[in-house]
């Protein structure tokens, strides 16, 4: 516990000197204590395990409707199950959904911290072409995702599919319900929900393969496939002379080959996280973290900043009606402080976590920043020009971030074009590897990829 110094001459500065630090030692006393590995219990295991009971008469209703509802004599043959944060609530259940998953078989979109659930490659797991999925399916699960914008507001959503939602909000339950009508809402824990449905369905003896359903769903994820492969080979739209600079997608494409099976991925930015969104790929559950819906930026080097300094102690509290516990994930062969944490920032939202670059050097936290440098606001910047035809504000300059990492005392990496990249990143890890936080500053093109997202 460090010792509180109380330097000066003045009657009354020395009092509110002592009182501003006797209250600050009191706030964060617990801060200063040392803090042993705690184990998730065989007590704790089975209070989860009693979690996933249904505890009323209404909860198996439920359950027993929607299992139906999945079964081939309800004449589904197109179901989807949208899977968000919500889901993954409780670390140590992770592997009981993914089992529940499996056995209900139906196609998956991942989003938010879900995003890895199922692994990089998982035969269920589908990442593209989520709207048509949905404007052609007969029946919608929702877990922990919300009916708002991402979704139009359920328009995407088959006029004729059965419309299920899962959410501990009972207001996320009602919201827009005006817009798109829910046939069955149940106020709930998604991942408990789908545990408990997985156990409904086996005792109904109910599973069905959705093989026609799954192949137009693969031929759709090929084709978005050859459309991002045709579009990384574009000339910059706005400036032609710029095509020397890296497209951002193939920047992502050679990120998504050099990461390891636990690598953590923090995206904090606009455009370029948008991009590598679609490109890169978590290898495990509970590695990606991102600003959310409302793209809150500044959020990146917190995140990496914790992942780090906690050496993969994670405590996570949830409070609800329903439920209240502390889990406790430990370290082991699979949290190892050895994990690369890699942040993706644009090059607006770096502007937010610059001087954090002092704090990884500081500490010795060797995180890995990746800058997608286009000099622009570029989801601002798009808006802008096709409804006020003014880019004010938006335009930036290729400014050298790597040079700014090494005054902070942090390595720094430049790259240009394309030869550069998978040069730069297996240099950055073995940087890293050393206890060096780096920052690789890639100076990608103008690029229309993500053109006609929602920015404004």
């Amino acid at each position: 516990k460090p010792k509180l110094e109380l330097n000066t001459n003045s009657i009354l500065a020395y009092v509110a000197d002592l009182y501003v630090r006797r209250h600050v030692e009191t706030v964060f006393r617990d801060g200063f204590l040392p803090v042993a590995p705690l184990k998730v219990t065989d007590t704790a295991r089975e209070q989860q395990r009693q979690l996933m009971v249904p505890t009323n008469s209404e909860e198996r209703k439920r359950l027993y409707e929607i299992a139906m509802l999945l079964s081939p004599s309800s004449g589904c043959e197109k179901p989807v199950l949208v899977i968000g944060s919500q889901a993954v609530l409780h670390p140590t259940l992770v592997p009981e959904m993914v089992k529940a998953i499996e056995y209900l078989n139906v196609p998956c979109f991942l989003s938010g911290m879900a995003r890895g659930l199922l692994g990089s490659k998982h035969p269920l797991q589908y990442r593209h072409e989520r709207g048509s999925a949905l404007k052609d399916c007969d029946c919608v699960v929702l877990c922990g995702v919300s009916v708002d914008f991402r979704l139009d507001y359920g328009k995407r959503i088959h006029k004729k599919a059965k419309l299920i939602m899962v959410n501990l909000s009972s207001e996320k339950l009602s919201q827009n319900s005006d817009l798109r009508k829910k046939d069955i809402t149940l106020q709930a824990d998604a991942q408990i929900f789908l545990i408990q449905l997985a156990e409904m369905a086996k005792q109904l003896q109910i599973r069905s393969d959705f093989k026609n359903w799954k192949k137009k769903l693969a031929a759709n994820e090929e084709k978005k496939e050859d459309k991002i492969d045709a579009n990384a080979k574009e000339k910059s739209p706005t400036s032609p002379n710029s095509t020397t600079f890296v497209h951002p997608i193939r920047c992502c494409r050679a990120l998504d080959q050099v990461i390891d099976e636990d690598s953590f991925v923090i995206a904090d930015g606009g455009d370029f996280v948008g991009t590598a969104s679609y490109i890169v790929r978590p290898r495990k559950p509970l590695r990606w973290l991102d600003p959310g819906a409302f793209g809150t930026l500044g959020c990146g080097a917190g995140f990496a900043m914790g992942v780090k300094a906690l050496q993969f102690q994670f405590f996570f509290i949830l409070s609800t009606q329903h439920i209240r516990e502390r889990v406790v994930c430990c370290a082991n062969k699979n949290h190892s402080p050895e994990s690369e944490v890699w942040i993706l920032f644009g090059d607006g939202s770096f502007g937010w976590s610059v001087m954090e670059l002092d704090t990884f050097r500081r500490m010795k936290l060797p995180v890995i920043a990746v800058i997608g440098n286009d000099a622009c606001w570029s989801q601002m910047y798009r808006d802008q020009i096709r409804l006020f035809k003014d880019p004010v504000a938006t335009e930036l300059e290729y400014t050298h971030y790597e040079q700014v990492a090494q005054g902070f005392g942090c390595a720094g990496i430049l790259v240009q074009n394309e030869s550069e990249l998978l040069p730069s990143f297996k240099k950055a890890k073995e940087l890293a590897k050393k206890g060096t936080p780096v920052v690789v500053n890639v100076m990608i093109s103008k690029s229309t990829f993500r053109e006609g997202s929602i920015s404004l």
